[in-house]
């Protein structure tokens, strides 16, 4: 398929503040989210920022660039650890640090327990024992393999307080914004782990560039991906057909995050070793991360208009061309551009255009009779009412899996419990 829209590469910006030893030895990296130059934090929706972490991360940069052989520290709110989108990151070079602001639910419990089951370290962010129930708290504990207390929030002897109650757990405890000698001082005589702070090192800011994705082609992705029948060859297609997508795979596929044994250098090498599951993470994550940033309703609409469209066909070749024709004519609403503007330097038949912009020809026809049937209005020109009951049944075959899609949807932009 053509690709829907043509986009300048992104800059981009990542931080990275080094975690040090007892013996200031570098022992990890923690990663933020940065939107410019400017060196802080400015973002409006944490879930959204961390998607975009991630994707930068592990894909535009790479963590080998990032961190070397060191471990990276990245923050996770509570949608995106309800989400399940974080497993996409190794858990061998990923500590996932959970921030203050989670509450620790049965369902947050489970979703960390199902986290350390496949093997991620764990860190709670400038934990205050007695900030939430202990019994959720002393669970958390359980789980975590780290954790930061925040000297500027704490006096002294609130510090050694603190200090003590996480000790009883098996955890390395993370001195975090230390600011002065004195400081430094204090939390290494009180025993503290590891060291992170402005007076060791400030963030530093690590730019690259982000080759943007298109709504249309993870859509379509993560669709066929959700499809029970999916094969390889079918996935391998689609991601073949986005350049940016195909590069980013490759990336991942051979980068250090995963043990392989020779360089992959074939879409469907890197489809095969990484496995359809991934690939699916990686499209979820791209909508939620902002990149694709459209409410879940307009792209299950683009969806179920493709499918409707795709069912009515005659013949494989004719069907593949509606469901292609019928996600061409909701760019317009998913990308805020005039359709026209969209469609017409596109590399496709001219009856493909011909069906989108002007409702010419049978496949233009079925456009337009899909149409008809989501405003209810059978009185334009090219519809055919006649045609109502047979849409009608497009639309009802179509709903399973457009259903699906919108639940997964949904389940990456709304955190369980709330």
């Amino acid at each position: 398929m053509a690709q829907a829209a043509i986009q300048n590469p992104l800059d981009i910006f990542i931080g990275r503040q080094p975690i040090y030893d007892r013996h200031l030895r570098l022992y990890a990296h923690e990663l933020l989210f940065r939107g410019s130059w400017e060196n802080q934090a400015s973002f409006d929706a944490p879930d959204q920022a961390t998607c975009k972490l991630l994707i930068h991360s592990m894909l535009d940069i790479g963590l080998d660039r990032i961190a070397g052989d060191r471990p990276v520290f990245v923050n996770l709110p509570q949608e995106v650890i309800l989400s399940g989108v974080a497993r996409v990151l190794p858990p061998t070079r990923c500590v996932l640090e959970i921030l203050e602001s989670v509450r620790f639910t049965p369902e947050v419990l489970d979703a960390l327990a199902d986290l350390k089951s496949r093997g991620y370290q764990l860190a709670l962010d400038d934990f205050i024992y007695s900030n939430q129930p202990a019994g959720a708290q002393d669970a958390a504990l359980d789980l975590a393999d780290y954790v930061k207390l925040d000297v500027q929030g704490l006096s002294g002897d609130e510090l050694k307080e603190q200090l003590t109650v996480v000790r009883k757990h098996s955890v390395a405890v993370v001195a975090e914004k230390i600011e002065t000698l004195n400081e430094f001082r204090l939390c290494r005589d009180l025993g503290f782990d590891h060291f992170q702070g402005y007076f060791l090192s400030r963030p530093e800011i690590l730019p690259g560039k982000s080759q943007y994705v298109d709504i249309l082609a993870m859509t379509l992705l993560l669709q066929r991906c959700l499809d029970p029948l999916a094969d390889v060859a079918t996935v391998t297609r689609l991601v073949a057909q986005n350049a940016s997508l195909s590069y980013r795979l490759l990336q991942a596929a051979n980068s250090a995050l995963h043990a392989r044994r020779a360089e992959i250098s074939t879409v469907k090498e890197a489809v095969l070793f990484l496995g359809i599951g991934f690939v699916s993470k990686i499209a979820s994550l791209f909508l939620l991360s902002g990149l694709g940033d459209k409410p879940s309703f307009a792209l299950v609409l683009a969806l179920q208009r493709a499918c409707m469209c795709e069912l009515l066909g005659n013949g494989e070749a004719e069907r593949n061309q509606l469901y292609m024709i019928g996600l061409l004519s909701a760019l317009d609403f998913l990308l805020d551009q005039p359709i026209e503007i969209i469609v017409e330097p596109l590399p496709i038949a001219s009856e493909v255009k011909a069906a989108i912009l002007d409702r010419k020809g049978s496949m233009g026809t079925v456009l337009a009779n899909v149409l008809a049937y989501e405003t209810n209005n059978w009185k334009t020109p090219d519809a055919d009412p006649r045609c109502a009951t047979a849409v009608s049944r497009a639309y009802w075959r179509a709903s399973p899996q457009v259903e699906q899609m919108r639940r997964l949807i949904e389940d990456l932009r709304t955190p369980v419990g709330r």
